[in-house]
């Protein structure tokens, strides 16, 4: 069945659920429904027909996500410009000579070392 993340408390810290959506697709997994049933929340869907390698690679992504978060409240990363907000990083972004992000190309685009490694 499906669970409810409720990321209301993203808003003081000028974040939102639809960041967190539109960064899963950086690891590789179809952006959540947002704000439905409740309001400022992701609903996740896993079927079960997914693998517990794939459910093992969403909590990665959603490990690795939370860290990201913390780096925004924590102040290590700016508010407005950061791998959360200007996600989804697109291969024509990553591929671009130009890159006016403070953080890295690896950290937008191979967050986690199982996107890395390929596996």
């Amino acid at each position: 069945h499906e669970f409810i993340l409720d990321l209301s408390y993203l808003k003081k810290h000028g974040l939102n659920e639809t960041d967190v959506a539109k960064r899963l697709a950086d690891y590789g997994f179809h952006s959540p429904t947002t704000s439905w049933p409740v309001h400022f929340s992701l609903m996740i869907e896993p079927t079960e027909s997914e693998s517990k390698e794939e459910c093992d690679r969403l909590v990665e992504a959603f490990e690795a996500i939370h860290a990201e978060i913390q780096e925004v409240i924590d102040g290590k990363a700016d508010q407005e410009n950061n791998v959360l907000r200007n996600a989804p990083h697109t291969a024509e972004m990553i591929a671009s000579d130009d890159w006016p992000f403070p953080y890295s190309r690896k950290k937008a685009a191979f967050p986690v070392p199982s996107i890395h490694n390929g596996n």
